[in-house]
């Protein structure tokens, strides 16, 4: 099952800033990827499908795929990052995997907006069985890293450890064709 992050979606401002710019993608590009993943006949489905049809032990359609944001809650509202007003938006849009540190994340999303978070992004996508433990005990039902070509549906047994595909300068069509 391939799940796609995506860092940053903007217009990068400072030529200089080279981490930034090698996790962005533009907006005009997001659009044209989401278009190509539509027009090839992919279903775009949430971690929550993804998790029902794991645990049901259901299919899940061939052509699936998840986008996830990367939001890190200590820049909210920092310049260049997204706001308190964008955040809720998004999840009240269905975007609901906005997650990165284990304890503050889920608390502080659970007391600001009354939503019960239950999906966890490890940040640099970087995991290991030990924190994947402490991921699913704190309360979450699945978490996506970084690790694996994101091309495979996972069992059971790796539901804290799901593979994600970083999307900056690459397109869809390098992913999918």
């Amino acid at each position: 099952m391939p799940i796609l992050v995506y860092h940053y979606v903007e217009y990068p401002s400072d030529p200089n800033d080279t981490i930034r710019r090698s996790l962005t993608v533009l907006p005009v590009n997001l659009d044209r990827e989401i278009k190509t993943l539509l027009d090839g006949g992919y279903r775009i489905i949430t971690l929550e499908d993804l998790y029902l049809a794991i645990y049901n032990k259901e299919d899940i359609p061939e052509k699936s795929v998840i986008v996830t944001f990367f939001v890190p809650t200590g820049l909210i509202n920092h310049p260049n990052y997204l706001t308190y007003a964008q955040i809720k938006e998004i999840i009240q849009s269905k975007f609901k995997e906005i997650l990165q540190e284990v304890s503050y994340s889920k608390k502080f999303f659970e007391d600001t907006y009354g939503v019960k978070m239950k999906y966890f992004a490890y940040p640099y996508g970087a995991y290991n069985n030990k924190v994947g433990k402490y991921i699913k005990d704190a309360g979450f039902i699945l978490a996506a890293s970084m690790v694996g070509d994101g091309t495979h549906k996972d069992s059971e047994s790796t539901l804290y450890h799901l593979p994600r595909l970083k999307m900056g300068n690459a397109t869809v069509t390098t992913f999918f064709k």
